[in-house]
């Protein structure tokens, strides 16, 4: 089992560093921050509230008014997978290189997600992965704006085998963007580290640097 265990790793880290584009980057600053409500839930489906503030390049950026609605399917049927769908609605920061400033547009999405359960490899490494195709609206750009993600994520739990006890886990991921309406991946986030924290029973709290490589033109740039 120790030696599956270390295969396992090794290919871990060969899938999310080999599969990071190589590009020139800049470092800056950034935080999301956001609420959770459970609005409804029973036996069959879960509904939850998300609300979000997000700031990028130093918090000069900011993509405001992030809310998100999103529902699970749970039924024993699905015991293999997690079926959800999601409704969100945002505005983003612009540059209008006519008008020489800055401007908020809106964005609506509607998502669909099918993701296995995650697999437990063993007692320190589970494997998770979520699958959405999303359906966008975006203010001058239409409705055929449609994409889909898919994130893989290796996650080691470390609560109650640390110091310090609110540490939950590490772990790190990949995300790959395809653009249906270009044709072509165009984005790609990549969290080499990153570690859960539960603050209280009701916060949570996340810290990681992440590796954020969009298409530019025909080129690919962090």
């Amino acid at each position: 089992m120790k030696k599956m265990s270390v295969k396992v790793f090794v290919f871990v880290m060969m899938f999310v560093f080999m599969n990071v584009y190589q590009s020139q980057a800049v470092e800056d600053k950034g935080g999301w921050h956001g609420l959770k409500f459970k609005l409804y839930e029973n036996e069959y489906v879960k509904t939850d509230l998300f609300l979000q503030y997000r700031s990028y390049h130093d918090y000069k950026d900011t993509q405001r008014n992030f809310y998100s609605l999103k529902t699970v399917l749970k039924h024993k049927f699905f015991d293999a997978f997690k079926l959800g769908v999601n409704y969100a609605w945002f505005q983003h920061k612009n540059n209008n290189k006519v008008a020489s400033r800055s401007e908020f547009k809106w964005q609506q999405r509607l998502e669909f997600e099918v993701n296995p359960v995650p697999y437990k490899v063993c007692e320190w490494l589970t494997i998770s992965n979520r699958n959405r195709i999303e359906f966008r609206w975006q203010e001058d750009k239409g409705a055929y704006n449609q994409r889909t993600r898919n994130l893989i994520r290796f996650t080691i739990p470390l609560k109650d085998r640390t110091p310090i006890k609110q540490i939950k886990s590490i772990y790190f991921d990949t995300e790959f963007f395809y653009n249906i309406s270009e044709h072509g991946y165009d984005e790609q986030r990549t969290i080499p580290a990153g570690i859960n924290l539960a603050l209280n029973k009701n916060v949570d709290f996340q810290l990681y640097y992440m590796i954020q490589t969009k298409a530019v033109s025909t080129d690919l740039s962090n």
